[in-house]
């Protein structure tokens, strides 16, 4: 592991679960993944915030990524990802892949977390993981249970794995547009019936799960009992669009946590995510007073 730590000590608000890694983009490698995304959001929106991952001995991850706990499994190799644009549209290749995670990484305290979001990137994240969480809004940002590599490493689109139990557990599903392109039933493919995930907070549409459709420039469209409600964007020029979706997860996952209402939820992480597009890698994560400036209301920490 990164750091040992004292199970005794009080675990984070925020905890999310999944491949930290390198992107090669242009010659030049960057911090990515979902959990680093995602991470830093609900880190500069105020939240406690841990991270568990699987990287190797390439990643500092405590360098990159101050006052946020991380649980490393350790592995031989970092994941890496190539990622090349073309015409707004993105191929990537997994050159490299870390060990995956198993649940018994999960500190025994970070159970009692308020929020967690599931994060795969390359089907490292068990599956039905989100039931051990028993207290907590869990959200999954499904990309890494929706493509497959080639020999050469040349990621394609794949649908949905009926049965596989992934979303046991999980009460909000998170997809792009591109994550779906193989699945022909789109977002209504995720948010069939599974092992009931009750939580102790009253959400919209009971148990059933909630679906979000990210959209790029285009907003976003949230699914939940029979109905399908768009959001639109923010305005904002795209430099990278790397890690928007994992921010909008991140920041919707927040919002309805903190007011249980699905548009303010989708108006949040909108604007959040607009941030992100904006500058290349991480430097897009937003602060909490950016934000609000954009969003044009004050916005308050997720309480535990």
């Amino acid at each position: 592991m990164v750091r040992q730590r004292d199970d005794r000590e009080p675990g984070p608000d925020f905890v999310v679960i999944g491949y930290a890694c390198r992107d090669l983009v242009d010659g030049r490698h960057t911090l990515g993944g979902g959990v680093v995304y995602a991470g830093l959001t609900a880190h500069r929106l105020g939240q406690r915030v841990g991270v568990v991952t699987s990287v190797g001995p390439d990643l500092d991850l405590k360098k990159a990524l101050p006052g946020i706990e991380v649980v490393a499994r350790r592995s031989s190799a970092s994941t890496i990802f190539r990622n090349v644009y073309t015409d707004g549209a993105r191929q990537q290749f997994l050159y490299s892949q870390a060990e995956p995670i198993v649940a018994e990484d999960v500190p025994p305290s970070w159970l009692e977390a308020s929020i967690v979001l599931l994060c795969p990137l390359a089907d490292e994240v068990p599956y039905g993981i989100g039931r051990l969480f028993r207290r907590a809004l869990v959200g999954a940002s499904v990309q890494g249970w929706l493509r497959a590599w080639d020999g050469s490493g040349r990621v394609r689109a794949i649908p949905w794995r009926e049965g596989t139990g992934a979303l046991v557990g999980v009460h909000v599903v998170v997809a792009g547009e591109d994550d779906l392109a193989a699945e022909p039933r789109g977002m209504r493919a995720l948010m069939e019936p599974q092992e009931a995930s009750p939580h102790p907070d009253p959400l919209p549409g009971g148990e059933e799960i909630i679906g979000v459709l990210t959209q790029g420039e285009r907003g976003a469209t949230v699914f939940w009992s029979g109905q399908a409600r768009r959001f639109p964007a923010y305005s904002a020029v795209e430099v990278d669009p790397t890690g928007a979706g994992d921010a909008f997860a991140a920041a919707f996952l927040l919002e309805l946590k903190r007011s249980g209402d699905l548009a303010r939820a989708a108006d949040f992480a909108n604007c959040v995510a607009s941030f992100v597009v904006e500058r290349p890698g991480i430097e897009g994560v937003p602060t909490l007073a950016e934000v609000q400036r954009r969003l044009g209301r004050t916005w308050r920490r997720v309480e535990r």
